[in-house]
């Protein structure tokens, strides 16, 4: 299985904070071997508990991004079929999560939605660290300047916040104006709190998704770095489909599960020869330059292939099987777990009727596990998703 880990980036781990390496090292491990071993033995069980666990802790956000899956023109939220996802949970159950999953280490990745709308972020943030558990939160930034403190004291291990663009560009990806002032300023105090307390962490990431509204300002947006000083700055070349690829999806999981996948509609996306160009051109002039901070793009396909990426989105460039369904797993905001980040209509149980350990070896995840392996790891949507070409 391929991988996009950043390797430039460990030297810098190893030494600021070296607790992380052993969770680094396990992850890798997980993913190209222990997950190579679980397809191979074919039974569609897990051979250790999952390695992160990602929790949409709120599908609330105060952003309207039009690339994103749950809010944007396609959303699945915005349909009434997403409606019962507004829903909560307590934060006292997902405490009861990590005391349950606690001694096998998983990375806890919150996100939302914007996790920072719910009211119990900061509690179950530091419960987490208290735990010892490692601990990624993703937001837009939103709070984050008067969390910043806060953050840096319970010792959170990664903030990953949105970058889309200089102000005027960031704000119109975001479709708020004022989007960037409030990121750029709430990562400036994050990083001065954390120099203050002579802290390791967090490690202060960004994150770029290009689009058609900010690949002209593509340098721009890397400039912001040089003022910024990020740990990482991460670019993702987008995750999208096709309602051809989308109809190959719907017939295989009718089939197979008995299901039929709505969310794929939200990621439908077609780009013109001379979009695609245009993003092959911004990606190879960015990486002409030398940056003095850490980044990588996500899936970094070459630079003869960038165009190709968005031609062609049944071309899986080598990433031959989906480790995810063996790696990690994925809590929504009302306690469903699915199967899959970002195409979410797969629900194996839920957190508030059975424990997430039962659930992950139970009968309906095995029952997924095993097409997947039918299916040698990868199915049609996944030739443009996280799971297959995030990690």
């Amino acid at each position: 299985m391929k991988s996009n880990i950043p390797f430039g980036l460990l030297s810098k781990v190893l030494f600021r904070t070296p607790d992380l390496i052993p969770g680094i090292v396990s992850g890798l491990f997980h993913k190209h071997v222990r997950a190579e071993a679980d397809y191979r033995r074919g039974d569609g069980r897990a051979s250790r508990p999952p390695a992160m666990i990602t929790l949409r802790i709120t599908n609330a956000c105060n952003h309207r991004c039009a690339i994103c899956g749950q809010h944007g023109r396609y959303g699945y939220m915005n349909a009434d079929t997403g409606s019962h996802r507004l829903g909560v949970l307590p934060v006292e159950r997902y405490i009861q999560l990590l005391d349950e999953v606690a001694k096998h280490k998983p990375v806890i990745n919150i996100t939302g939605g914007e996790p920072f709308l719910y009211p119990g972020l900061m509690e179950l943030g530091r419960y987490a660290k208290k735990k010892g558990l490692p601990l990624f939160v993703t937001t837009n930034g939103v709070r984050l300047r008067e969390c910043a403190e806060q953050i840096v004291a319970d010792g959170w291990d990664v903030v990953l916040t949105s970058l889309d663009g200089p102000e005027r560009v960031h704000d119109a990806c975001r479709t708020l104006p004022g989007a960037f002032k409030t990121a750029f300023e709430g990562l400036q105090v994050l990083q001065e709190c954390r120099r203050r307390a002579g802290a390791a962490r967090p490690y202060i990431n960004t994150s770029t998704t290009l689009s058609a509204t900010n690949v002209a300002h593509l340098r721009e947006t890397f400039e912001i770095g040089r003022r910024l000083g990020p740990d990482l700055m991460v670019l993702f070349l987008s995750w999208f489909t096709s309602e051809a690829i989308g109809q190959q999806q719907t017939k295989i999981m009718k089939q197979e599960l008995g299901i039929e996948p709505q969310t794929w509609k939200a990621y439908v996306r077609e780009f013109s020869s001379q979009e695609a160009t245009a993003f092959q051109d911004a990606l190879v002039e960015l990486k002409r330059i030398s940056w003095p901070f850490h980044y990588f793009i996500v899936p970094d396909v070459g630079d003869a292939h960038y165009a190709t990426y968005y031609l062609d989105p049944g071309n899986y460039f080598g990433y031959s099987r989906c480790a995810a369904p063996f790696l990690m797993t994925d809590v929504l905001a009302n306690g469903d777990v699915v199967t899959c980040r970002d195409y979410v209509d797969v629900k194996v149980g839920n957190i508030q009727d059975t424990p997430l350990l039962e659930i992950w070896n139970g009968r309906q995840y095995v029952e997924y596990r095993q097409m997947m392996i039918r299916h040698r790891g990868v199915l049609p949507q996944c030739s443009r998703c996280c799971g297959l070409m995030g990690y």
